[in-house]
Formats: structure tokens, C-alpha cells, sequence
């Protein structure tokens, strides 16, 4: 099955390592980020992923949702 995606609600440190892979690979289909982290230092993700939106835990609704609906006029 194939599919895309425009957007992609992402953790940081999972059970079995960090999404970073993920997020690389989706990065490189186009497909805007929103980072959701829980102990990640903001300024690393911003620098690594330009453009990147984070909403860190715990998390204001408004922010995450205009990330979501409208990645491309969030704020980085």
C-alpha cells in the first residue's frame, strides 16, 4: 500500500530510540514536521529541522492544532 502525508505528529524518544530516522526520511518526501517532545532541547530540532514546528509537552491545544491544520503558517 502506498500513501502520503501531509503533515507528521512526531515524538522524540520512543521505546527503541529516537524518530529521527523518521523524521529524516519524511523531511525528504516533503511532509511538514511537528515535533511533540517531552525532554528534547527545542533549539537542536529547530536547527536540524528548519522549518520544523515543536510543541512541547505539556502542550497548549492551539498551537499543536494550527500545526496541524495548517503546517505551512505555524510557527517554527
Amino acid at each position: 500500500m502506498i500513501f502520503s502525508s501531509d503533515v507528521a505528529l512526531l515524538g522524540v524518544n520512543l521505546r527503541d530510540g529516537q524518530v529521527f530516522p523518521l523524521a529524516d526520511l519524511l523531511k525528504e518526501r516533503g511532509v511538514h514536521l511537528v515535533f511533540h517532545p517531552g525532554h528534547m532541547d527545542d533549539p537542536e530540532i529547530v536547527h536540524r529541522y528548519a522549518g520544523a514546528v515543536t510543541c512541547p509537552k505539556p502542550v497548549d491545544t492551539y498551537p499543536l492544532e494550527t500545526a496541524l491544520i495548517a503546517p505551512e503558517t505555524a510557527d517554527a
